[in-house]
């Protein structure tokens, strides 16, 4: 029997009914095994065994079958593909009509067909008549471009990194919304310097010299002790002490025998030691008084720290803290002139 290569047919073999049937198929173009017993079935109990049948094939091919039961067998031939495959099925013309049906009644000669075509390539190609070949060198360009992104980056290696940018910014945000004017500015650090300075308008120098001159004295105490060279000492008074103790309340009543002590000559007429204790103090007039020592005090007290950090830096000098330790320096910045203790108020010997 022959059927088309892509059917699948039952080989159909007679036997004893209940008999157990084994199947072999083999390709005759080689002698290949394509299936080698392989159960039948028996249909009911009729004693007639099936076994369905298939290949994946691409041309015709022949095969030699043989059914058996083990005592007998049955055999056939078997044709797949071939002139079968060759004819055009029902379904494929139904397939072909579908399409010829949309055809119109009067469809275009082949030189209309061509003049539409050329028309279309025309519009297609445009002015410059490019082909694919041209614009697909064109897209290799682009794509060769495409793919070095880097050139077409801004350089921005001068720019300002985001973190400078956001510190700069942290800055910024703290200025007030409506900042002073440089002159505004200005106006106000004069005004301020002014008040700092007073009318004598000393600054930092001034008064940083009147303080070496203060310490230097504070550094001498000994100049506003009284002189005391000239004053009795202790000793000397309670011995004078000792004998004016013996002179009595009214001397001039006494007698000694001699009526001379009563006379200008006589003991009247002299000058005993003083009784009052002040004829043998020191003359301290011409000392400063506590008054005036306090008055210097309160001077040197209300000048803050703030007042002479504010004017150090006015007058360009740098300055800086450590701990209570103020230094002030010179013009060039690294050499110091000047340290002072906060906590005592002290300036520090360099």
């Amino acid at each position: 029997m022959r059927y088309s290569k892509t059917e699948s047919t039952f080989i159909l073999g007679n036997f004893n009914i209940g008999d157990s049937v084994t199947i072999t198929v083999t390709r005759l173009s080689d002698d290949t095994e394509v299936v080698t017993d392989a159960a039948c079935t028996e249909i009911g109990s009729t004693g007639v065994f099936k076994y369905q049948f298939s290949q994946t094939i691409t041309s015709k091919e022949e095969y030699l079958w043989v059914m058996s039961n083990g005592s007998q067998d049955q055999r056939g031939k078997l044709v797949l593909g071939g002139f079968m495959d060759d004819l055009a099925v029902e379904s494929t013309a139904q397939s072909i009509k579908a399409k010829t049906d949309n055809l119109p009644t009067d469809p275009a000669s082949q030189s209309d067909v061509e003049t539409k075509i050329d028309a279309a390539e025309a519009a297609i190609r445009g002015a410059d008549n490019d082909d694919l070949k041209t614009v697909s060198d064109q897209l290799d360009v682009v794509q060769t471009d495409l793919d070095n992104p880097d050139q077409y980056k801004a350089d921005v290696s001068a720019l300002a990194l985001d973190a400078t940018a956001q510190s700069i910014k942290a800055k910024t945000d703290n200025l007030p919304t409506d900042p002073a004017s440089q002159s505004d500015v200005e106006t106000k650090i004069d005004a301020a310097e002014a008040n700092i300075r007073g009318a004598d308008n000393d600054d930092i120098k001034t008064i940083s010299d009147q303080l070496d001159v203060v310490q230097t004295d504070l550094d001498n105490p000994e100049q506003y002790q009284a002189p005391t060279d000239g004053l009795a000492r202790e000793s000397t008074l309670m011995a004078v002490k000792d004998k004016t103790d013996l002179i009595p309340p009214d001397p001039a009543t006494i007698s000694h025998g001699d009526a001379n002590w009563k006379t200008a000559t006589g003991f009247a007429t002299q000058n005993p030691p003083s009784q009052n204790l002040d004829d043998y103090k020191a003359d301290v007039s011409g000392l400063a008084l506590e008054s005036t020592a306090q008055a210097i005090k309160n001077k040197t007290d209300s000048i803050s720290w703030a007042d002479v950090i504010t004017l150090v830096k006015l007058a360009g000098y740098n300055i800086t803290r450590t701990g209570s330790i103020l230094t002030i320096y010179e013009e060039d910045g690294s050499t110091v002139w000047r340290q002072y203790d906060i906590s005592s108020g002290g300036r520090l010997r360099l």
